[in-house]
């Protein structure tokens, strides 16, 4: 039987809901002959986060259509912004669009490992998507995740109509600190950059 002795402080949420396969797997990592985070510099903790999520990826990777971008930032350098189009729907057709900020406590995630996910959000949804690859902590501080974010949507705005896309229907989503990233950008743009009739 797996040892369910806790470091203090660890694993403090209600895990009564939980099912056995669920309980075992946080178990055997818990017990794994691994260091703590807090142990590893972000360059080993972002490899750790890919290596261990990675194979858990969903297998299809070819769902859509993809165009590997970059755009500049005001101090020239750049951003790789991966832009996802339904394989069935022709390329001039006008799309509306999801801006998606990756989850990973703005520390970790990159567009690789959100790649197949967001391609299955792309067949599913019918709409394209732009995955948008921001600066992380800590070697970028605040605010530099949520610049990115909102230059991504401004940037998506500003050229939506050679991307074939909808400047009227741009939507900003994400999942964990990506999620924080959307709703603060949501929340600015409005204020700070004005496009008539558009919704976020």
């Amino acid at each position: 039987m797996v040892s369910t002795a806790r470091k203090p402080g660890y694993r403090i949420a209600d895990e009564s809901m939980l099912d056995d396969v669920s309980r075992d797997l946080i178990n055997q990592i818990e017990q794994a002959d691994a260091p703590s985070y807090t142990e590893l510099s972000p360059a080993e903790l972002r490899a750790g986060h890919e290596a261990f999520f990675g194979p858990l990826s969903l297998k299809e990777n070819d769902l859509v259509s993809v165009d590997m971008m970059e755009i500049a930032r005001p101090d020239k350098s750049t951003m790789r912004i991966w832009i996802y189009r339904p394989k069935e729907v022709s390329d001039d057709t006008i799309l509306p669009v999801l801006v998606y900020c990756h989850g990973g406590g703005m520390m970790v995630g990159s567009l690789e490992l959100y790649d197949t996910i967001l391609q299955r959000l792309c067949v599913k949804s019918g709409v394209a998507i732009a995955s948008v690859d921001y600066r992380l902590a800590p070697e970028f501080t605040f605010p530099a995740a949520h610049e990115d974010c909102y230059l991504a949507v401004r940037w998506i705005a500003e050229n939506a109509a050679t991307l074939n896309l909808n400047a009227d229907r741009i939507a900003v989503g994400g999942d964990s600190g990506g999620g924080v990233l959307a709703a603060s950008t949501s929340r600015h743009l409005p204020e700070c950059y004005h496009l008539s009739g558009s919704s976020y």
